[in-house]
């Protein structure tokens, strides 16, 4: 029973290992920098947001290709525009994110959001034209 703590650390440091290297976790000090800027776009900083755009475009835009990959063929939204979309959304709410995690966690749910908009669109399109056929 002794190794089996050492053994549970090592197959789960095996993973981590494998998402630092392949770039899907950030090194610690790009998100110690998102943090800082998200900390100075909430205190009213607007050169913050400048900045921070760039940091985590590639993040944002990676974790977009992940749900379009999920979506029907019926979708003709691209990852690129989904990432345009869910800028222009946030920059209109007014949540003080406390980290990376809680920033990309709360662009990830506006992403599905997104989605789920467009899909409940495109049914309630089909009804329409179903009942406008009848």
């Amino acid at each position: 029973m002794a190794g089996r703590p050492a053994a549970v650390a090592q197959i789960c440091a095996k993973p981590l290992e494998k998402a630092r290297r392949t770039g899907i976790i950030a090194p610690m000090t790009a998100s110690a920098e998102i943090t800082s800027l998200l900390t100075a776009w909430r205190d009213g900083d607007g050169k913050a947001l400048d900045q921070l755009i760039p940091v985590v475009y590639d993040e944002l835009r990676s974790l977009a290709e992940r749900y379009m990959r999920r979506e029907s063929g019926a979708n003709t939204l691209q990852a690129t525009a989904l990432v345009h979309e869910v800028y222009a959304r946030m920059v209109n709410v007014e949540l003080p994110w406390q980290n990376r995690a809680h920033f990309l966690g709360s662009m990830a749910r506006l992403m599905r959001q997104i989605l789920v908009d467009r899909a409940r669109a495109r049914k309630s399109a089909k009804r329409v034209d179903c009942a406008a056929h009848r």
